[in-house]
């Protein structure tokens, strides 16, 4: 052999021996890559999340094209706050696999980035290459549930063609349907899923608030009362069902589950509070104040203090009353509802000195409160204060513009005073444009007419109010009206009517003695 074959011959032998080394030594990195990999999984397993991101680390460093360490890394960055990283390393596992794995992953991963359209294209590219990829219809469908509910309602038919066994995608859609108001469409298929997976109580439970908003009280009390027995341990389905009961006045039913709900409730305040409410609509005020005694001893709160003072008030027990009232102020003595209330009640026994400190410290912490003005102002008016009275009466008319009844009762008090009759005429035709059919405005109204000299146009107005109103006043009113016209007989027969209706009202008596000089 000659020297220049000698070299070609030694330069091939080199060359094989340079490519087996590189094998090898590309086969070891291979291996440690995939142990790494391995080592990586077996501590996600064990959550050690901080180990297995080394080992991972390490497993690309070997081999770039590790998508499944890609993976695991992306999701470990993005739970320790290394948004930066995770997003570099999807950036990079893109441009690595373009199969339908990645993409579904990379969907995921836009969805807990927070990417919605990024996600939404990879899920896309999904189902153009698979159409029928269930995974990326049903994310799809969700996702648009979200953002654009109708478009959403196509993918759901999708899914459900795919899994028309999955009692979960036909409530999801009916959930959507609700949210579009279209209630029938998301009933029939509330009542499929229920088919499905009967024991499902957020199925069940949004049926009910369909039946509720519908007011089909007696169908969402049932399914709530379904679900009771599903979940024995949580007596709230109980509480809703015999809500609903309640609601649609069939009381028998509602006593029975709430009376089911005190052994699973262990007595609690609160099936007791309901208790009440029930035998309040029965108007078994006794029973019901029984009730909610017992549901105060459990618990003390406003609410029960407010309802049974109510209900002393039924039972006409004034005293008892206010003195639950009192517990109730202990609790909080800045509730100017429980201040109100108590000005009430002082009003009932006629102490207005005590009524009027309520009412004042009622407005002092609720300006805005305007019922405490009216009966402060009615207060003031009916002791002869009508100084004091009329700020009170004005500052309703003007927090409740619409309210009638104050306009009337502040433009008969300057009517009957001869004060500002422009305005107190003004009051009672507010008054009366808001409720033309009250006797009493029209009365009101009469006085005003009265009071300017226009008899015989106070005479028409009082006698059409006394066609529907036998009340002392109207009839004392055309008395009066009857005597400025000369009709003494006619005078005397209305304040005869007068008296009967109030005989020990001494004013009238002495009218009738004066026509008789």
């Amino acid at each position: 052999m000659n020297t220049a074959g000698k070299t070609i011959f030694s330069l091939i032998l080199l060359s094989m021996a340079v490519t087996q080394a590189v094998a090898l030594e590309t086969g070891d990195r291979k291996y440690n890559s995939y142990l790494y990999f391995l080592q990586g999984e077996i501590l996600l397993r064990q959550n050690d999340p901080d180990a297995a991101q080394y080992k991972l680390e390490k497993t690309i460093e070997l081999d770039r094209n590790a998508v499944p360490a890609y993976k695991e890394l992306v999701f470990l960055y993005l739970q320790s706050g290394n948004y930066e990283k995770a997003r570099m390393l999807v950036k990079t596992l893109k441009n690595l696999s373009d199969n339908i794995d990645t993409k579904l992953f990379l969907g995921t991963y836009y969805v807990y980035a927070g990417d919605t359209t990024s996600a939404i294209n990879q899920y896309q590219e999904v189902i153009k290459k698979d159409p029928e990829n269930a995974e990326a219809i049903i994310i799809l469908a969700g996702i648009y549930s979200e953002i654009n509910p109708e478009k959403s309602l196509g993918y759901w038919d999708r899914y459900i063609a795919l899994k028309p066994d999955s009692g979960d995608a036909y409530y999801r859609k009916a959930v959507v349907l609700k949210k579009l108001n279209k209630t029938e469409g998301a009933k029939k298929l509330l009542q499929k899923a229920i088919g499905l997976q009967p024991d499902d109580l957020l199925t069940r439970v949004t049926l009910a608030e369909i039946y509720e908003s519908e007011q089909d009280y007696i169908l969402a009390g049932d399914e709530l009362y379904y679900c009771a027995g599903l979940d024995k341990n949580t007596y709230g389905y109980y509480i809703r069902a015999g809500e609903m009961y309640m609601r649609a006045k069939d009381y028998e039913k509602a006593e029975r589950v709430f009376k089911e709900a005190l052994p699973v409730s262990k007595n609690d305040p609160v099936v007791y509070f309901w208790l009440g409410l029930l035998y309040e609509n029965r108007m078994d005020w006794k029973t019901a104040s029984e009730y909610v005694e017992k549901s105060l001893t459990g618990k003390s709160d406003i609410a029960g203090y407010e309802k049974l003072s109510y209900y002393y008030t039924q039972l006409n027990d004034v005293n008892k009353a206010l003195k639950t009232l009192e517990q109730a102020l202990k609790l909080n003595p800045k509730s100017a509802e429980v201040n109100f209330f108590l000005g009430l009640g002082y009003m009932d026994l006629k102490k207005n000195g005590k009524a009027e400190k309520y009412f004042l410290r009622t407005v002092d912490l609720d300006p805005n409160l305007s019922d405490a003005y009216f009966y402060l102002g009615t207060i003031y008016e009916q002791s002869g204060k009508f100084d004091k009275a009329l700020p009170n009466l004005r500052k309703v008319v003007e927090l409740t513009p619409k309210n009638a009844v104050a306009m009337n009762y502040l433009g008969y008090c300057l009517a009957d005073r001869d004060v500002s009759m422009d305005e107190a005429e003004t009051l009672i035709r507010a008054a009366l444009e808001i409720d033309p059919e009250n006797s009493a405005y029209r009365d009101s109204l009469g006085w005003v007419y009265f009071k300017r000299g226009k008899y015989q146009e106070a005479k028409m107005e009082i006698e059409q109010a006394s066609k529907n109103l036998k009340d002392p006043v109207v009839f004392e009113h055309l008395g009066d009206i009857e005597k400025a016209l000369g009709n003494k007989k006619n005078a005397e027969s209305f304040y005869k009517k007068a008296l009967f209706l109030e005989p020990k009202n001494k004013n009238i008596k002495k009218k009738i003695k004066e026509l008789k000089i």
